[in-house]
């Protein structure tokens, strides 16, 4: 009779041994990929005149920086993107609304390009003549050299931050192949800023360049929207 009043009390603490053996053999979880952050990165102090400022341009055939603009020295960039929202930052050494060599105002953009696309890359771009802002979002031809605005922006030009940060609905890039989990790259593509004039001609004042690419969703240092 005692016997049998045990069996139940050994099947529990079997049933126990068993749970316990369960969770000290369960699989770790896998960590969360970091988030990607300073997808562009760019040398300080290399504003110039001449647009190609990484080859030999002057008569002299040295490279030549100058004047110093931290206003428009680029120093990284980046893009992201959520379900809705595709957002490019660039960040700049000292960001202000206005530049001693740009009496027309400032102007900045980020290109992007679908992993499929060759002659067509996207852009987001926002410029200032120090009391308006306006902030565009669309596409360029690349031989024909010909830019194509798509769609209104948002954006702002954070000086707290030196980064000025331009966003657009994810949707607006579609016809491109924007979307959640597809690549976009940087690759042969130029980060810039520039000088306007008050006749609203412009010349380059910084270029960067990044081998890297995003995927869209991506875990990023920059909040989609914001």
């Amino acid at each position: 009779m005692s016997v049998s009043l045990l069996r139940p009390a050994v099947a529990v603490l079997l049933c126990a041994s068993a749970v316990a053996g369960g969770a000290a053999t369960a699989a770790p979880k896998k960590p969360a990929a970091p988030p990607v952050c300073n997808l562009v990165e760019d040398a300080k102090a290399d504003t110039f005149l001449l647009r190609y400022q990484d080859t030999a341009h002057d008569l002299s055939g040295q490279s030549a920086y100058g004047p110093a603009e931290p206003a428009l020295d680029i120093v990284s960039a980046d893009v992201a993107a959520d379900a809705k929202t595709i957002t490019a930052v660039i960040r700049v050494d000292k960001l202000a609304k206005s530049a001693s060599s740009a009496p027309g105002g400032l102007a900045f953009r980020v290109q992007f390009a679908s992993a499929s696309e060759s002659d067509e890359n996207m852009y987001l771009s926002a410029t200032t003549d120090g009391t308006k802002d306006t902030f565009v979002a669309g596409t360029r031809a690349i031989t024909a050299n010909l830019s194509t605005k798509l769609a209104d922006a948002t954006g702002v030009f954070d000086l707290a931050k030196n980064e000025i940060r331009i966003s657009a609905p994810l949707a607006t890039f579609a016809a491109q192949g924007v979307k959640a989990g597809a690549p976009v790259s940087f690759s042969g593509l130029d980060q810039t800023s520039a000088r306007l004039t008050p006749t609203g001609s412009s010349s380059f004042a910084d270029v960067a360049t990044s081998a890297k690419g995003y995927t869209v969703g991506a875990p990023s240092c920059v909040v989609p929207g914001k």
